[in-house]
């Protein structure tokens, strides 16, 4: 059996590893993002600049990273399983040194580049992208250009774009619905070109505020066949990092978002990317952290660490392979590589009814849509099922549990809440809640930590790769569909959704906090 202990330790891995919890500190584990499972990367998760030496020589260092994108190349997909779907080709910008780093193959790291203006070469490089048949494309900055490569066994020099009606400033690239998108630092401007590198013009936006300086920009088409609600999203990063905003297909500014609107303390906005749902990730390297928004700019999570490991170190850039939930995120002297988890950031009884029924009102919020099981556990009975395996979206919901019975003393709410794919068949958050008394949003400060109520555990499952997508009208997915990465490909709009006036979509029996 094939060990994929170089899958994710190169590049596809994200240049990555050091054991959870180096520091050996103790502190709530984060399981919005959580490490993949030991047979997946052997304990390679993160890497710093003393892994790469290993790999690329003493004389190479991190050096200002700065975009990072992750394919499954068409080349390098087996047509006859499905085993090798989540092995991933990286890029990832070492801007200072005017490098590219990518992995070739599943067993090498490889660079390619040098700090200069001519051919293979680059000054001051950012934003990078890459789609499945070997298309690279490096923003270099410092020359005023865009570079085009081409991977086959390794990268070769395509050819240069100057001129886009003139000179330009490209700070970030994305490779997307068959175009070059690219951010014009200099012209205010979001412009493309087609993939012989023809101009295709500005495309312009109908804005709240122009744009100003824009940095970098993520890109999910219509057509981007791990788009299951097939809409168009842009995200674009300007104002030295301090703003981002989300651009629908009608070229319209759908939502609007200061740093000091997202983030407790000053930061800036690194490189976004659209996660499966169309939540926003943005990094914060001013900070350490990494915001995850809703499709309209609603903070769904802040943290500034994975799993149970040490503080991230200044993030800047991300990767995410929307099929798998596969996310990487780049730090100033390295990177980690994750699986998309969930968490219960809070949950509270909000509301009681009793009489001939009985009936308590949840209010829950989780960072990732869910499967969610409830139950009333009650000392001397067997535990009673109020929710079974339902699917919630991200974000704070309200929902009433009918009990049978008025609750006896010392009862609890047991929740648990299991991603719809990705670390699905890893993880379970766990939240118990031993105060059944309806409180108020100002009330439960005093009473649970509101990043912690109650008890939080975690289930051991384990597996070897990241689950797909589960259909929302099935519940879990049956171990047939488990062995079905593409459950979600070519379905407009999946059974049992609707569409809310917010964009946001709907799932049967779900309610939005009024």
């Amino acid at each position: 059996m094939k060990v994929r202990y170089i899958r994710t330790l190169c590049l596809a891995t994200l240049l990555v590893s050091t054991p959870f919890n180096a520091s050996g500190e103790e502190g709530e584990r984060e399981t919005s993002y959580v490490y993949p499972p030991f047979k997946h990367t052997l304990g390679m998760n993160r890497v710093g600049t003393l892994e790469l030496k290993l790999f690329l020589g003493p004389g190479t260092s991190f050096r200002n990273p700065q975009g990072v994108t992750a394919v499954k190349m068409r080349d390098r997909d087996d047509p006859k399983t499905e085993r090798d779907d989540d092995e991933l080709t990286l890029f990832m910008v070492n801007s200072g040194a005017g490098q590219i780093f990518y992995n070739p193959s599943l067993y090498s790291v490889s660079k390619y580049g040098g700090r200069g203006s001519g051919e293979g070469e680059f000054l001051d490089p950012r934003g990078i992208g890459a789609d499945r048949d070997g298309n690279v494309v490096i923003a270099d900055t410092g020359n005023q250009r865009l570079v085009m490569l081409r991977l086959g066994d390794d990268l070769r020099w395509v050819g240069e774009i100057k001129d886009a009606n003139g000179p330009f400033t490209p700070t970030d690239v994305v490779l997307a619905d068959g175009l070059i998108w690219v951010t014009d630092y200099s012209g205010n401007r979001i412009i493309r070109f087609d993939m012989s590198g023809a101009f295709l013009g500005e495309w312009p936006l109908e804005l709240t505020a122009g744009l100003a300086g824009p940095l970098a920009l993520t890109v999910m088409s219509e057509d981007d066949p791990w788009n299951p609600l097939h809409r168009f999203t842009m995200v674009v990063v300007d104002s030295g990092g301090e703003r981002v905003r989300t651009i629908n297909g009608k070229r319209r500014e759908v939502a609007i978002k200061l740093a000091d609107e997202v983030f407790p303390s000053p930061g800036l906005f690194g490189y976004p990317v659209v996660d499966l749902h169309g939540q926003i990730l943005l990094p914060d390297s001013l900070g350490g952290r990494i915001a995850k928004l809703g499709r309209n700019l609603t903070p769904l999570t802040v943290f500034d660490h994975v799993d149970d490991d040490t503080p991230l170190r200044s993030p800047n850039s991300l990767a995410i392979y929307r099929r798998f939930g596969q996310l990487f995120i780049l730090e100033n002297n390295g990177g980690c590589y994750a699986w998309t988890g969930t968490d219960i950031t809070d949950a509270r009884i909000v509301d009681k009814r009793t009489g001939r029924r009985h009936n308590l009102k949840l209010e829950i919020t989780l960072t990732e849509p869910s499967f969610l099981t409830v139950s009333l556990i009650e000392p001397g009975a067997a535990d009673l099922a109020l929710i079974l395996e339902k699917r919630f979206r991200a974000g704070t919901r309200q929902e009433w549990l009918r009990l049978p019975r008025e609750p006896v003393p010392g009862a609890t709410i047991r929740i648990e809440a299991t991603p719809t794919y990705s670390a699905r068949k890893k993880l379970t958050v766990v939240r118990v809640l031993d105060d059944l008394l309806p409180k108020a949003a100002a009330e439960i400060d005093s009473v649970i930590p509101p990043a912690a109520t109650g008890e939080k555990g975690l289930s051991d499952q384990f597996s070897g790769e990241p689950a797909s997508p589960a259909l929302p009208d099935s519940g879990r997915s049956t171990a047939a569909e488990d062995n079905l990465p593409g459950v979600w490909i070519d379905i407009a709009q999946p059974d049992g959704e609707s569409v809310d006036d917010d964009g946001e979509t709907t799932f049967p029996g779900e309610t939005t906090t009024p």
